[in-house]
């Protein structure tokens, strides 16, 4: 592998980093990730959306034709997306709670473009100016408008895999 790139091998998997209209996006963009098998004959997959995100790399010095690309960058349902159209990555707000030791488990939600609920499990008394300073950074990143809710919950909703998501997103990106 070349610095700082991910060379694709696209001989058995064809990988296409797209747009939210399903068009490829231009080295440097970033975009979805799908997947189409090449030699899967019984159970084929065309333009699977596996649920990461990545940046197209450019072409690499080392001279190899191979695309490229210049970083994954997260999965889909990790990023929040602002009426303005930013995506706001899942790890921002994970970040707000590393401090935080009144809440042993945590998930924020978005419902809609300014509406986000946060689920959390209390060890402790909840202390409001930490819950105020989280609401602001939020709002830092998701704009004024932006509702936020706090939910305090015996267990935070797992997936049907039984993986807890410290961030999920409903809104379509």
């Amino acid at each position: 592998m070349c610095k700082g790139k991910i060379h694709i091998f696209n001989f058995n998997n064809y990988l296409e980093v797209v747009d939210k209209n399903n068009k490829p996006v231009q080295p440097g963009e970033e975009g979805r990730i799908l997947i189409t098998t090449l030699h899967n004959y019984s159970m084929p997959l065309i333009r699977y959306e596996i649920g990461d995100t990545a940046i197209l790399g450019k072409p690499c010095n080392c001279g190899s034709k191979l695309p490229t690309l210049e970083k994954i960058t997260g999965r889909v349902k990790d990023h929040f997306l602002t009426r303005e159209g930013t995506l706001v990555d899942g790890g921002y707000f994970t970040r707000q709670f590393y401090f935080i030791n009144w809440i042993d488990e945590f998930q924020v939600l978005q419902t809609d473009f300014e509406k986000i609920d946060i689920y959390y499990v209390p060890i402790g008394q909840p202390v409001e100016n930490e819950m105020a300073e989280i609401c602001d950074k939020i709002k830092q990143a998701m704009g004024e408008k932006c509702e936020i809710k706090w939910h305090q919950v015996e267990e935070v909703p797992r997936t049907p895999q039984g993986k807890l998501l410290y961030t999920r997103s409903l809104v379509e990106i």
